[in-house]
C-alpha cells in the first residue's frame, strides 16, 4: 500500500511539471503607420508577467528570447537617441549615433505601456512570428484634444 502511495505521488508531481507553460523565442518587425521602425526596444510580458527585451534592429526587426508562453502583453520604446546617451553619459562622455539620430522619429507614448499598447498576442512554447503594427497617432496637446498639426510625431 505504501508503494502505491509513493508511485501515485512521483506520477502527479510528474504531471504538474509537465503543465508548467514552456519559453517561446519572438521575432518579428515593428511598424508605426506604414514605416519601420528603427530604432527602440520591445518589451514583451509573457504569460508569467515578466517582462523580456529586445533592441528592435535598424530595419525594424526584434527578437525576443526566453519568454514564458501563454498570453502576453507588448510594449514598444522609441525613446529620442539623444535621451538615451544624454542618460549612458552620466558616468562617461556618449554621443548619441548619427545613423539612430537619422532613421528616429517619435512613436505615440501609449505604446510605450502594455497595458495601452493594444498589443495582447497568445505565445505558444519554441518558435513565435509577432509583428507588431501600430497605427499612427498624434499626441494630444496639453488642452487635451487632437494635434492640429499634421506630421507632428515626425522631425522636422
Amino acid at each position: 500500500m505504501k508503494r502505491t502511495f509513493v508511485v501515485l505521488g512521483l506520477m502527479l508531481a510528474v504531471g504538474l511539471v509537465g503543465c508548467a507553460p514552456g519559453k517561446a523565442t519572438v521575432r518579428g518587425k515593428v511598424t508605426y503607420g506604414a514605416r519601420p521602425v528603427k530604432y527602440g526596444e520591445v518589451i514583451i510580458f509573457g504569460g508569467d508577467g515578466v517582462p523580456k527585451t529586445a533592441k528592435i534592429n535598424r530595419d525594424g526587426t526584434y527578437e525576443v528570447r526566453d519568454v514564458t508562453a501563454g498570453a502576453a502583453k507588448v510594449a514598444v520604446r522609441s525613446p529620442h537617441p539623444k535621451e538615451v546617451a544624454a542618460a549612458a553619459s552620466r558616468e562617461e562622455k556618449v554621443a548619441p549615433d548619427p545613423q539612430d539620430l537619422a532613421n528616429w522619429f517619435a512613436v505615440h507614448s501609449s505604446y510605450a505601456d502594455p497595458n495601452t499598447s493594444g498589443q495582447a498576442p497568445t505565445l505558444q512554447a519554441g518558435e513565435n512570428t509577432y509583428d507588431i503594427n501600430l497605427p499612427e497617432k498624434r499626441e494630444a496637446p496639453k488642452g487635451g484634444h487632437e494635434a492640429e498639426h499634421p506630421g507632428k510625431d515626425r522631425p522636422g
